[in-house]
């Protein structure tokens, strides 16, 4: 008799029962008063009804009919509908609520799903009748055999949604706990037991995400042949790896050829699954299970007898085994249909697998034991080798700093001592060279020669007494000094200096002070101060030298300036020696980094110290405290004196706003633009160019772009290491700019090393010196340059409509460089190779080179040709000039020297 179901707004009610059932019918054909039908039990299998005395098959298409009975209307209510191997169409007083898969009367017109759902209805107060179309035309499985429940909303949601949570929970468990076991595998230790275990995890979790709530499943009608396959094939897999992992856990219990005959058996069920269709491989399931049921009972009598023989860790292998069982046990009651899917839970599998791990990881933990005593053992030297190891590493990073150090030092110490070795070798050169050497500039050229040589004398006595304070054997000469007159005297030094730079130099005395000190050390401690803060000081800022006596009864002596300042984090270390800040501006000062060292040594000895406080931007103050034991006679009163100008030839205004640059453009002379921060070098420079070019000069880099701003000259020569903005920097803003790429660069240099060379040619420089130089050579080199740059400048003025865009100049122009020098040592290479080798006509080549460089053809691979010369002969690569000759494609030696002294105004043989 069919059954009324009766809804009161329970959480759930399941709808199992007796319902009516129109096989091979579909809905339209199967009216409520219609004939047709049986009543059948729901849920269950087509195979297990019978339909006028024969069973129907498995493959066809029905329908389900039930009614329902509501006391009330319920808008928020539920019918929960679970996955079968089917496809279906569930109705609600002939309202289509929920369809999975496609419905029809033929495999054609069919098309299955597996996924449950939880579909929204709105029940009417009184009766519903609820239909249910179902079609299988590739399962072995047909009909409905699952329950059908109906209730709230919020509840059947939320109780699916939890119950996909658990399945997640456990196939995220088992997932990582065998690619735990498979990363131990495969990186620690080649166990077939540990791979076992591995795969049996990872097939059952797959194996829980496609069957059930199928929560790994796709919902996509293509796909759900592949979601069937997973679900047979993990269920095979997993089950052989399971028997592998006991086998291998008990190798001498279980016969070899049991463990091989069931890998044999999975196997072959495997491929029937891969190989046949589902309304095939589906058939075999039922085999399956039974032999799965005889190796399970076989697997319970090797562990049974195991625990009775107390074999090591065979009881909670039982434990293990007894809770899969549960799990797997409930799992097929649900399959068959003997059993509510409620017995199936996951956690039993879970708790399986735990204790499984457990087993493997008792196995391994017998082996981490016998580890142990050996991990103890080399503890201590491990812990000595990493003391070891970290002693080394911070000595080798001390290392690394003291290389930089010794190199920026190194590097500086170069540029100290070439700049007066310039200043002394080219004056007397000229003094010995020239006719008229006894005339008013031969004597100032002396007289430049003659205080570059102090200054270096005295850079020497600073190393020297470095090194006699290191072996402590410096000692002083004290001697009754009058302080004020000594500063006075030494700050003179400094005002010719403060002019040209347009620095204000002032002191400001506020004691009169004999004292009993080494006059000449702490004259080399003031000149240091003094010097330090003129290096640092710039145009229109000021320097002030104070005297006065404290209120320690000490002398105090303060070096202030307004200049860089000096940044937070140099500060605790400006004493330490050969320490030099990282500032780019301050690299570029030069120094040797052991003035400020030893000046804070020269206080010590003297019993007093040297301070320093400085803001960046701002400015610095040093001060030297001299102790009041050294004090021979002091007078405050008659010497307070305001501040005195050492330095008065110029007005605040003037130092503001310099005086623009003053040439005679009526002369015919070229312009040179001599950019360097040392003023004797400037002066020397200019004592022996200034007859035939206009010399424009600036300080640094900064006052050269600001001179460049008026006027465009014909050469620039430029010092490299500079405050503010170095040779370096000024050279790219030249070259990177339209207006002023094309003036001839010559930098001046104390770095002699072959990467710097590169560096300065790299970037577009014509041509460097190194210091001390020749003066004869850098004129030479400077008329050379000249003259290409007037050439350039006249075949590609600027606005020239002809003029071809610079980056494809340059380009082309860096192509023709690769290609001559590719041919270096060939002395029969000439422009037409030339144009071949770059697909150009002869006339358009001519016309590139000549636009882009100045230069013909022939002077552009000649200019290459002696460049390379020149740098064979600075490396000494070879070991004599003839050598050179040939390897630049030259033939002709004299001819060879000839052009070389016309370019660079030196012979080749003084290089070798």
């Amino acid at each position: 008799m069919e059954e009324t179901f009766l809804y009161q707004g329970e959480d759930e009610i399941t709808l199992r029962g007796n319902w009516r059932f129109y096989y091979g019918q579909l809905l339209e054909s199967c009216p409520n008063d219609s004939p047709y039908y049986t009543i059948q039990h729901v849920p269950d299998l087509w195979t297990n009804y019978e339909i006028g005395g024969s069973q129907p098959s498995a493959f066809g298409h029905a329908t389900y009919q039930v009614p329902i009975f509501s006391k009330d209307a319920y808008d928020a209510s539920a019918i929960e509908v679970k996955g079968c191997y089917s496809a279906f169409r569930l109705y609600l007083n002939g309202e289509l609520i929920r369809s999975s898969g496609k419905v029809g009367t033929s495999a054609i017109t069919s098309a299955h799903s597996v996924l449950p759902s939880v579909s929204e209805v709105a029940l009417a107060q009184g009766e519903n009748i609820l239909q249910l179309e179902i079609s299988n035309y590739q399962h072995n499985k047909g009909g409905f055999y699952a329950d059908v429940i109906l209730g709230t909303k919020s509840y059947l949601t939320n109780k699916r949604n939890k119950q996909a949570l658990v399945d997640m929970f456990v196939i995220g468990s088992l997932t990582m706990i065998g690619l735990f076991f498979l990363g131990m595998y495969a990186f620690w230790k080649r166990d077939l037991m540990l791979l076992y275990n591995a795969l049996f995890c990872i097939f059952q979790g797959l194996r829980i995400g496609f069957f059930g709530r199928h929560v790994l499943a796709i919902d996509e009608e293509s796909f759900w042949v592949l979601n069937v396959h997973m679900e047979y094939l993990t269920f095979y897999l997993a089950n052989m790896f399971l028997l592998l992992f006991f086998s291998q856990s008990y190798k001498d219990q279980i016969a070899n050829i049991v463990r091989k005959l069931w890998v044999v058996v999975s196997l072959i069920f495997v491929a029937s699954t891969v190989l046949f269709p589902l309304h095939i491989y589906s058939m075999f399931l039922p085999v399956y299970l039974v032999l799965a049921t005889l190796m399970s009972l076989y697997a319970t009598l090797i562990l049974t007898l195991s625990v009775v023989n107390r074999v090591s860790g065979s009881l909670i292998a039982a434990v293990s085994w007894l809770l899969l069982i549960i799990g797997v046990g409930s799992t097929g009651l649900v399959y068959f249909n003997i059993a509510s899917e409620v017995l199936y839970l996951g956690f039993w599998n879970l708790l399986s697998y735990l204790v499984m791990t457990f087993v493997t990881a008792q196995g391994f933990g017998r082996s981490f034991k016998k580890l142990e005593r050996l991990q103890k053992v080399t503890s201590a030297q491990r812990d000595e080798i990493e003391t070891d190891k970290s002693i080394i590493e911070k000595q080798a990073e001390k290392l690394k700093e003291i290389s930089a150090m010794q190199t920026r030092w190194f590097t500086n110490m170069a540029h100290e001592l070439r700049t007066p070795l310039t200043l002394i070798l080219g004056p007397i050169r000229q003094f010995l060279n020239a006719p008229s050497s006894r005339s008013s500039t031969g004597i100032e050229n002396i007289q430049l020669a003659e205080k570059n040589s102090v200054g270096l004398l005295r850079l020497v006595n600073e190393i020297l007494d470095v090194s006699r304070l290191e072996s402590n054997r410096l000692s002083l000469n004290k001697k009754p000094t009058h302080l004020t007159r000594l500063i006075r005297e030494t700050a003179a030094q400094f005002d010719s200096i403060a002019k040209q730079k347009g620095v204000i130099l002032s002191m400001h005395i506020l004691a009169d002070v004999e004292l009993m000190i080494d006059k000449d050390r702490i004259q080399n401690v003031l000149i240091n101060l003094i010097s330090n803060a003129m290096k640092f000081t710039h145009k229109g800022e000021q320097v002030k030298i104070s005297i006065r006596h404290s209120q320690e009864k000490s002398i105090e002596i303060s070096v202030a300036d307004t200049g860089d300042g000096i940044p937070e984090k140099d500060l605790p270390f400006i004493f330490e020696r050969f320490y030099q800040a990282d500032d780019p501006n301050r690299l570029n000062q030069g120094g040797t980094g052991i003035g400020l060292a030893l000046c804070q040594e020269l206080a010590r000895l003297h019993e007093g110290k040297l301070s320093v406080s400085s803001e960046p931007g701002k400015g610095s103050v040093f001060t030297l405290i001299l102790p009041e034991t050294l004090i021979i006679n002091i007078d405050n009163a008659s010497c307070l004196q305001p501040v005195t100008l050492l330095s008065p030839d110029f007005s605040m205004g003037e130092l503001i706003h310099p005086n623009p640059i003053m040439l005679d453009k009526g002369s015919h002379k070229p312009t040179v633009l001599l950019v360097e921060d040392n003023a004797d070098m400037r002066q020397y420079i200019r004592s022996f160019m200034s007859e035939i070019y206009q010399i424009i000069e600036a300080s640094d880099g900064i006052e050269a772009l600001r001179c460049l701003d008026e006027t465009i000259p014909d050469l620039i020569i430029s010092d490299v290491m500079m405050p503010r903005m170095d040779g370096i920097e000024l050279a790219m803003k030249v070259k990177g700019d339209d207006k002023l790429k094309n003036i001839p660069f010559i930098t001046l240099t104390a770095k002699a090393t072959e990467s710097d060379k590169i560096e300065t040619l790299r970037i577009g420089i014509d041509d460097y010196l190194i210091k001390p130089f020749n003066a004869q050579e850098l004129a030479v080199r400077a008329a050379n340059l000249i003259n290409n740059g007037k050439e350039r400048m006249a075949s590609n003025p600027i606005g020239s409509e002809e003029e071809v865009t610079p980056s494809f100049n340059d380009k082309l122009l860096s192509e023709m460089k690769e290609v001559v020098l590719d041919q270096l040592g060939n002395s029969a290479f000439i422009i037409d190779d030339l144009a071949n080798a770059l697909n150009m006509s002869v006339s358009s080549l001519k016309r590139v080179i000549k636009k882009a460089s100045g230069l013909s053809p022939g002077k552009f691979i000649r200019e290459i040709r002696l460049f390379q010369a020149k740098n064979l002969l600075q490396t000494k690569k070879y070991a004599t000039v003839q050598e050179v000759v040939f390897a630049v494609g030259f033939e002709n030696a004299s001819h060879f020297s000839k052009l070389y002294f016309e370019r660079f105004g030196k012979r080749p043989s003084e290089y070798l």
